[in-house]
């Protein structure tokens, strides 16, 4: 511990009062040291482990049934959501490369966007597990949890530098496209982001955007006017914004 320690000024400060001072202040860095609850901060950087909770429906609606419409079973509830966590947890350390045309009617240039992982959680990793479960409001919740390596944690950390912009998004997805509507929802969800971000920056609309994308926070998913909605909050470093050379 490093203490700046002032001298004597001629207003006549006592040393005596400048050795209380520095007593004082040792008070208190002894105080966050063994409480550090009272003032600290802990960024998701500095975490050792990743929490995802997320729900399936138990009434009779798509997410709820396979794809002959028998009811799922807890366990294979538990095995799909073990699954959206691998993606959105993927998406948290590694990232995505993503890809984005976006639709120009005058061109007759149709919409294309693609999201893929630039690495995956592997299936089945020890790291991953499911803390705990319950019911509640005709939901089944998962709480997921993955314990970070340490070369996980030094990307979640670059990832958190100044230097990478942020942005926020509101996607959705039909409800009757079932599990697969959720994580559709969170890709619409990190389109519209983008989008919120370069129309404010981008005059005239691009050809194509590529970048690279890591989902920022876990994105909150509710259910509403019959559809999935995702908010999306992500960061992003722009690999390339090519525009039209002729209109």
């Amino acid at each position: 511990m490093i203490l700046l320690e002032a001298e004597d000024t001629a207003d006549g400060v006592s040393n005596d009062k400048m050795s209380m001072n520095r007593i004082f202040l040792q008070l208190i860095m002894i105080a966050l040291f063994i409480f550090p609850g009272v003032y600290g901060f802990s960024s998701p950087a500095e975490s050792t482990e990743l929490v995802l909770t997320l729900w399936n429906e138990l009434d009779k609606i798509p997410s709820s049934l396979d794809v002959s419409g028998k009811m799922l079973q807890p366990d294979e509830i538990v095995k799909n959501t073990l699954e959206d966590a691998r993606w959105i947890l993927s998406g948290m350390i590694y990232g995505f490369n993503v890809r984005y045309v976006p639709s120009d009617r005058e061109r007759k240039v149709n919409e294309i966007f693609t999201v893929k992982p630039i690495a995956e959680v592997p299936f089945g990793d020890p790291s991953l597990r499911v803390y705990k479960t319950w019911t509640t409001e005709e939901k089944f919740f998962v709480q997921i949890r993955y314990e970070l390596k340490d070369f996980e944690r030094r990307r979640i950390r670059a990832w958190g530098s100044n230097i990478f912009p942020a942005s926020e998004g509101r996607g959705k997805a039909s409800l009757f496209e079932g599990s697969k509507g959720r994580l559709d929802a969170v890709r619409d969800g990190i389109k519209s982001a983008l989008r919120n971000y370069l129309r404010k920056r981008v005059k005239n609309k691009p050809r194509e955007i590529r970048c690279k994308v890591i989902i920022d926070q876990p994105p909150y998913i509710i259910i509403n006017a019959g559809g999935y909605f995702a908010t999306v909050k992500i960061k992003f470093s722009m690999d390339a914004v090519t525009p039209y050379m002729i209109y």
